[in-house]
């Protein structure tokens, strides 16, 4: 059973990667931690859920 991936091709994993790479520069409001940590687990969420709908069995 042979796997491909070509998750990379799409314009919406693109789109959610450049997000998610974006996310950890983003300044958020002092005092509110939790609030980074939980935009950050749902962009990789996000980028990791692409690529995971996507991959075929050959």
């Amino acid at each position: 059973m042979e796997y491909r991936f070509d998750h990379e091709n799409l314009d919406v994993y693109k789109l959610a990667l450049e997000v998610a790479r974006a996310c950890p520069t983003l300044r958020i409001a002092p005092g509110r931690p939790h609030l980074r940590d939980q935009l950050l687990r749902a962009a990789d969420s996000g980028v990791l859920n692409l690529a995971e709908g996507r991959v075929e069995l050959r």
